[in-house]
């Protein structure tokens, strides 16, 4: 599964000219290469900085993740022609079962079934290095892992008590945190990390069947239980951009998803309640950037479901994709909400579509595939990679887009509120 907790408040750019976009959506961001000026869609276009600026301003530090800026603009590579990358010199020790890119995309996390559980890798261009294995270690197998927004603390959910451990990055560092005082009360299927980094979600297989952490600073204090609870074993749990809204996927007939709602600082209620076909089993599930879009993986055909929300209002998109052709055990969308990519059961293991409007198109398969199921899989911030981790060796596969950054340099603008801190 992917678990990128930073996926916050994001809206697409695009360095072009007003007029040349004739279906423009509301809250898109354009550098207007008429004036030289960032605008936003408002039923019309408005000045969203109050002077020109260059291309080359706009773009600055746009890798930098350690100004604690509130905006930070990321360039799309195109998702065309992926090239399977060499396997790292050190792979993981067995059949993954997450993974999970960094927010500025430096490093990669892998979990997995046996020792050392979690492998930890720092890209430099192309060439993924593993760190030396942090000097405490999840105990039991791990099953899912999920990086706070800035990148500084990793959550790696594992099947012995206690369940749940959190690493605090310094440098290639990670170290330890204490414990929560509070544990999860059975074995995680999956964790994760709110967009703006103050709560901790974590999807298990008793009642409660979901425990939620709030964060502040590196303490994380267990919250009430929403009053509804989910009905039976929990596979996923993953947010929305803003934060609002946690859906939670269910291994259950009469219903996959259930959708929560934040209200106040930390109350959750259930607004909805999700059957996605019937005799199906909800596995993963992604929102898309801008939370218009939740696409959950299940073990029916299509083996994915769209819903686009209104609101508090989710309605399913039936015609929006083809299937995948077998389960959909991990699914992720891109930064900018455009390219969505869902692991699976059988060959070709990784099926990619591009997002136009409400319809989602299936890209040619890669020509050389990962050799085995999916179990976890993840971008990079600016869809230059797409990583995945598989239940046979070497574990860990790796693409790279073939293009480049195109001309009118398509990013996003990322913004994050750092809460909890």
């Amino acid at each position: 599964m992917s678990k990128n907790g930073f996926k916050t408040e994001i809206l697409t750019v695009d360095a072009v000219s007003t007029t040349s976009l004739s279906q423009p959506e509301l809250g898109d961001i354009i550098f207007d290469s008429s004036d030289n000026k960032l605008k936003i869609y408002n039923n019309g276009w408005v000045d969203l900085a109050p002077s020109t600026l260059s291309t080359e301003t706009v773009f600055a530090n746009l890798n930098d993740f350690s100004r604690n800026s509130p905006t930070q603009l990321i360039p799309q590579f195109p998702w065309t022609s992926p090239v399977k990358l060499t396997t790292p010199i050190t792979t993981p020790t067995s059949s993954g079962t997450g993974c999970s890119f960094s927010p500025n995309g430096e490093f990669l996390a892998i979990s997995h079934n046996t020792t050392p559980f979690i492998t930890i890798y720092q890209r430099s261009g192309t060439t993924f290095t593993k760190l030396a294995n942090p000097a405490t270690l999840p105990v039991g197998n791990a099953v899912a892992c999920s990086w706070s927004p800035n990148g500084e603390l990793l959550a790696v959910a594992h099947t012995t008590t206690p369940y749940i451990t959190i690493y605090q990055r310094s440098g290639s560092t990670f170290t330890k945190l204490l414990n929560p005082s509070i544990l999860p009360t059975s074995t995680p299927r999956d964790c994760s990390f709110s967009p703006n980094g103050e709560f901790l979600s974590v999807a298990h297989a008793l009642p409660p069947y979901m425990t939620i952490y709030q964060r502040s600073g590196t303490t994380f204090t267990k919250i009430a239980n929403p009053t509804i609870l989910p009905p039976l074993v929990t596979n996923s749990c993953s947010w929305s951009p803003d934060g609002q809204f946690l859906a939670v996927t269910i291994a259950s007939t009469s219903s996959q998803v259930y959708i929560y709602q934040r209200s106040g600082t930390s109350t959750f209620n259930r607004i909805s309640s999700i059957l996605a076909d019937s005799l199906a089993f909800g596995f993963d599930s992604s929102w898309s950037s801008n939370g218009e879009f939740l696409t959950i993986g299940m073990d029916v055909s299509p083996y994915i479901a769209i819903y686009q929300r209104s609101g508090t209002t989710f309605t399913r998109l039936y015609n929006a994709i083809t299937s995948t052709g077998s389960t959909g055990y991990a699914c992720t969308f891109s930064l900018d909400g455009k390219t969505l990519a869902i692991g699976q059961l059988n060959t070709p293991y990784i099926t990619v579509y591009e997002r136009s409007g409400t319809t989602f198109t299936k890209l040619p398969n890669v020509t050389a595939n990962p050799g085995g199921e999916i179990k976890g899989i993840s971008f990079s911030f600016d869809r230059q990679f797409l990583a995945m981790t598989h239940t046979s060796f070497p574990y860990i596969t790796v693409y790279q887009t073939s293009s480049d950054i195109p001309s009118n340099q398509l990013g996003v603008l990322k913004k994050i509120k750092r809460s909890g801190t």
